[in-house]
């Protein structure tokens, strides 16, 4: 598993592979986890760990994964990896954890403080999320620490695409209203096998190795509607000037907000050529391509008519 530095001060998060979708109408709901049986960290005096929590068996059995081996760890801990069950993984020795528990911006309190929650769908299971608000009150900020939504199982909820968006949403609007405030800026460090969940997201993403950090931006919300961070195009349809439509997913990597609107914009722009089929869709896709090819392959049309606006869009 990958480390932040010290000094990053974000938080590991993890999804589950199979993100879900679910009918129509269905009831969203999420209650605190309550109950946390929390123990006296022997010889590190302050410092708590978790024995248990009331969901730990459906974490354990709905969250683990090939590519996730030990979700009870960032369920009870977020990045503090000195306190997962495979710290010894990472430092060698007891004095090489406890100098690593010693650099860390937060204090011991933070593992009482994250904030856990379980969620429902039409009364069935569905999966949790967990944050730590870092400031409340005016221009409230903290960051996710975990999301996961349950893997298949005989409980009714129909699995496709969309629940693990409207399950972030609902951590986003959580956490603004515990924030005091009516908006939220959060904060999300993905390891590699969540990056195309999060970028598929309309968020801003900067890249310092080995993570990749996503930024929600100051998302407003409502008790009624909820946040809502928006959803980027799903497809690039790679015969946009001839004939028969054949859609790729994009590979967003991590591409900015500024960059994906000027692709939006690149789109508009083969609209006005009167390229009769669309070019950005929502259509699954056979396949992927790279967020730079599916903007280059625009910006080398759109040069050949309007070099102002190309430069504009596409840089020299």
């Amino acid at each position: 598993m990958y480390r932040i530095s010290c000094q990053a001060a974000v938080v590991f998060i993890f999804l589950c592979a199979a993100i879900a979708s679910a009918p129509v109408h269905a009831q969203l709901a999420c209650q605190p986890i309550g109950k946390i049986d929390f123990v006296d960290l022997k010889n590190h005096k302050g410092w708590q760990v978790i024995n248990s929590t009331p969901a730990d068996k459906m974490i354990e059995a709905g969250c683990k994964s090939s590519s996730w081996s030990n979700p009870l760890d960032n369920w009870y801990y977020g990045d503090y990896d000195f306190l997962h069950s495979d710290w010894k993984k990472r430092y060698h020795s007891e004095d090489e954890r406890t100098k690593a528990m010693a650099q860390r911006s937060r204090q011991a309190s933070y593992v009482t403080e994250i904030k856990r929650f379980g969620c429902t769908y039409d009364g069935d299971p569905l999966g949790y999320f967990a944050f730590h608000l870092v400031k409340t009150g005016r221009n409230p900020t903290g960051e996710l620490t975990f999301l996961c939504v349950l893997k298949d199982q005989s409980n009714g909820v129909e699995r496709s695409a969309g629940l693990g968006f409207k399950l972030f949403n609902e951590a986003l609007t959580t956490a603004g209203q515990l924030g005091g405030n009516d908006s939220i800026n959060l904060k999300i460090t993905a390891l590699p096998t969540a990056i195309p969940f999060y970028s598929s997201m309309d968020m801003d993403c900067s890249y310092t190795e080995p993570v990749t950090e996503f930024n929600t931006g100051t998302i407003g919300y409502t008790k009624g509607g909820g946040a809502h961070v928006a959803r980027r195009f799903f497809s690039f349809n790679e015969e946009w000037q001839r004939g028969k439509p054949s859609y790729k997913r994009i590979d967003y990597g991590c591409t900015s907000q500024n960059d994906y609107r000027k692709l939006v914009a690149l789109a508009d722009e083969m609209k006005k050529l009167e390229y009769e089929n669309p070019v950005l869709s929502d259509e699954k896709g056979d396949g992927t391509i790279k967020f730079a090819d599916a903007r280059k392959d625009m910006c080398e049309v759109l040069r050949g008519h309007d070099k102002k606006r190309a430069s504009q869009l596409c840089g020299k």
